[in-house]
């Protein structure tokens, strides 16, 4: 085996060529930080490793589980805290499929054909979202059919009429009365 020329090398017991230090993979458990093999013998024998001994990956879940158990759930709990818009924007995106059976791009292109204007009142809005600024879809409870985009308040407005045009006739007719 070749020896040390200084103590910034060391010599692969797999190659047996002498590296400097930083070619060789980490270990903190040696004193001088690195490991015993070389990165490329290290990733030959991983690369064989893996190959004949494939993983389970369900068998390391219930392993690492019974070893640390909620684990699993303190990691997500602390990725949520520390990514709150990304978060925010997965929840957002989820709900419109879910609610509405549509990505939300595509709804966010019906609030750009629209000219982020309301449907009905033609409010100027801010675009998607809750409240009176921004436009909510519009849909019809009994088939899940689409409509249009309105402002928070008309939204409001059809569903306190339980969204019968009958009554909402009668509601404008009682206006146009006292106006």
């Amino acid at each position: 085996m070749p020896q040390l020329s200084t103590k910034n090398t060391k010599v692969c017991p797999k190659c047996l060529t002498e590296k400097i230090n930083s070619e060789f993979v980490k270990d903190k458990r040696n004193k001088n930080g690195v490991g015993s093999y070389c990165h490329s013998c290290q990733s030959v024998y991983g690369k064989s490793y893996r190959k004949d001994n494939p993983r389970n990956e369900e068998e390391d879940e219930r392993r690492r589980e019974a070893n640390n158990p909620g684990a699993r759930l303190r990691n997500v709990a602390l990725w949520h805290k520390n990514n709150p818009t990304k978060v925010k924007d997965t929840q957002r995106k989820t709900h419109y499929k879910l609610s509405y059976g549509m990505p939300l791009w595509e709804i966010e292109q019906r609030v750009e054909k629209q000219d982020y204007l309301c449907a009905i009142c033609k409010r100027q809005t801010k675009g998607l979202g809750r409240g009176k600024y921004g436009l909510c879809v519009d849909h019809n409870h009994n088939t899940g059919q689409i409509r249009e985009l309105l402002c928070g308040q008309c939204n409001l407005g059809l569903g306190y009429f339980y969204e019968n045009p009958e009554a909402l006739r009668k509601a404008a007719e009682y206006l146009e009365k006292y106006s």
